[in-house]
């Protein structure tokens, strides 16, 4: 009994503990799958949200390096527009800058706030951050994604200089919350009873699939920021600015007040960009007609020293022709044949060509005096010449490269606008060919209104024409038949109204054949019945000359056979071949085959449909038949 009763305790314990795990397991699929599903949902979400970071990320990157060089290029404008400052505006600004009224230490007490404000506020961020790692990729240096975690209730216990166990505790109280599971368990229950009950063949469900998703993400992302309230989502540093007597806002007007001091005395940080250009500009334009004075005096001086190489040249001859006069007179005086005249006269020679070489010496010494200052001046402007080459060839150089900088920035935003231009050229044209499209349409559907009604009036001008011929074929008299056809009177479309379409034309060159082969018909229909009643009428005429004859042939007959009963020696069979001959030459007329009426009763049958032909044309043709041998025949 007690072993019974034992193994019934156990089956009772392991009966409880099977129902226990049952129930653990299909708590713990319920959880596996709305994790599951959480995770899925928060990785969609993630991972959009990393890419942009990213690109975002490289676009700062792109427009920061931009920026460096936009700066860099500033600062060398305005060092080179300093260094080519004139001596009289660097004497101005030390002349400013002497006068100088406020001292730098209010400069530097704002230095030092602006640090403790600073150095505050990254105390409090640090305190208030619940960071737990930063993760980077390798291959992406720059770009990393900050892991927070929801701040513990209970941060307040620890001391301060548990720091590092405080981070340990709270990494694991994050990772092992309960409350964060309850809030994905409780927020996924509705997208856990849409998958459920979710048919992958129909599309009903997966539009409730998705709703339910949204839903489930919503609920989500509200119980998460419930749970990381923590964890600031923006920045609050615009609440100091809003307050009328915070610290920064009186920093930032006392920071006013030094610049416009500084801006009334002439003392500037810094140069602004356009002025500094404008500067340049200046000074490069002084350079050039600097040069272009030096270049003028230059070539003064070259013709100076031209000049003076001439007169010396010509000087150096004259010497010559000196020293040849003395070699003369000392000839002269070795030989002894000279005369007293020609000794006097060598004598003024040799005095004159002593005075023009003393003369010309004089000239020469002023001269080369005078060649020494060019050639010290002409150093000296050659000396300048070069530093401002120097100075100036650097300036260019820069200016150059600042040239080619704005035209390179010029060339691009000429082709966008080009682009630009091209595009709005591109939208009009396909608005104007939409436009003519439209127009064209338009036309095209009016043609066709136009060529539909103007069918139309004339179906119903030929049934009217259709139904005058039946009714002219029908009232004709049973002796006397004239087929009158009504003239027809079709009108031709307007050359204002329609223009141009293919169908138009033909439908129109169409309408003018069938009016002509009308009227051709028509004319040749009158000329038939013209002839028709002429030969009637002859033919009435021939009938009543017959009729006249022959009646007189019977009243002859009639007396020869009188006189035939009266004389009986004459037999009775002689005159038989005399009756025979008269009677031979008088046979009855036979009725011959009219073309023209087979031909007009062909064309009608042929133009009018066939109801009608069968209805009315068929009585006609009865009694014409009927009627001819009686108009014909004997």
């Amino acid at each position: 009994m007690e072993k019974l009763n034992h193994i019934e305790k156990s089956h009772e314990q392991l009966v409880l503990e099977n129902s226990h795990f049952k129930k653990l397991l299909s708590q713990t699929q319920r959880e596996q799958t709305s994790l599951l599903a959480a995770c899925a949902l928060m990785a969609g979400a993630l991972y959009p949200l990393y890419s942009r970071s990213c690109a975002l990320s490289t676009q700062r990157d792109f427009l920061q390096e931009q920026v460096n060089a936009f700066e860099l290029f500033k600062l060398e404008i305005r060092t080179l527009a300093q260094a080519l400052s004139t001596v009289e505006e660097k004497k101005q600004e030390e002349a400013k800058m002497k006068k100088k009224i406020f001292k730098g230490l209010i400069r530097i007490f704002r230095k030092v706030v602006i640090a403790i404000l600073a150095a505050n506020r990254l105390k409090i961020l640090g305190q208030s951050c619940a960071s737990l790692f930063t993760w980077m990729e390798s291959f992406k240096e720059g770009i990393g994604m900050l892991v927070c975690t929801g701040e513990p209730k209970d941060k307040h216990q620890f001391p301060k200089h548990q720091k590092e166990q405080l981070r340990c505790l709270q990494a694991l109280s994050w990772l092992t919350s309960s409350d964060l599971l309850a809030a994905i368990i409780s927020s996924m229950t509705e997208l856990q009873d849409v998958i459920g009950k979710t048919d992958p063949n129909s599309r009903i469900c997966g539009h409730l699939l998705i709703g339910a998703a949204k839903n489930s993400f919503a609920k989500l992302m509200d119980k998460i920021s419930l749970v990381m309230e923590c964890i600031p989502l923006h920045s609050s540093r615009s609440i100091t600015y809003v307050e009328k007597d915070s610290l920064v806002q009186r920093l930032a007007h006392g920071l006013h007040k030094v610049n416009t001091l500084a801006l009334k005395y002439g003392l500037r940080g810094h140069v602004p960009i356009m002025k500094s250009t404008a500067s340049l500009q200046k000074q490069i334009f002084g350079f050039t007609q600097r040069l272009h004075a030096a270049e003028v005096e230059r070539r003064s001086l070259r013709l100076e020293v031209t000049e003076f190489k001439r007169s010396v040249n010509e000087m150096k001859k004259e010497l010559d022709k000196a020293q040849g006069l003395q070699m003369q007179l000392n000839e002269f005086k070795q030989s002894k044949l000279i005369t007293h005249e020609k000794f006097e006269s060598a004598c003024e020679e040799l005095n004159n060509a002593l005075l023009r070489e003393q003369q010309a010496q004089m000239l020469l010494n002023e001269q080369a005096q005078q060649l020494q200052e060019l050639n010290y001046r002409l150093e000296l402007h050659s000396s300048e010449e070069a530093d401002k080459n120097q100075t100036l060839g650097e300036a260019v150089k820069s200016l150059s490269e600042a040239k080619m900088e704005l035209r390179r920035k010029d060339q691009s935003l000429r082709q966008l606008n080009r682009h630009l231009t091209q595009l709005e050229q591109d939208k009009r044209r396909l608005e104007e060919n939409i436009h003519d499209a439209e127009s064209a349409l338009r036309m095209a559907a009016k043609d066709k209104e136009c060529v539909a009604n103007h069918m139309r009036a004339i179906e119903n001008t030929l049934h009217k024409v259709r139904d005058q011929i039946s009714l002219s074929w029908s009232a004709a008299s049973r002796n006397d038949f004239t087929l009158q056809l009504p003239k027809l009177h079709l009108e031709t479309f307007a050359m204002e109204g329609l223009k141009g379409g293919p169908e138009v034309v033909a439908c129109q060159a169409m309408i003018k054949s069938f009016m002509d082969v009308y009227q051709l018909a028509s004319t040749r229909i009158t000329t038939l019945e013209k002839e028709m009643t002429s030969h009637r009428s002859h033919i009435a005429a021939l009938k009543s000359e017959l009729h006249t004859a022959c009646l007189r042939e019977n009243a002859s007959l009639q007396s020869i056979g009188s006189r035939d009963h009266s004389n009986l020696s004459i037999p009775s069979r002689a005159p038989l071949p005399a009756d025979t001959t008269g009677i031979g030459d008088f046979l009855p007329l036979k009725a011959e085959l009219d073309t023209t009426y087979t031909f007009l009763k062909e064309t009608f049958i042929n133009t009018v449909p066939h109801a009608l032909t069968s209805s009315h044309s068929s009585p006609v043709t009865m009694s014409a038949n009927a009627n001819r041998p009686t108009q014909i025949g004997l």
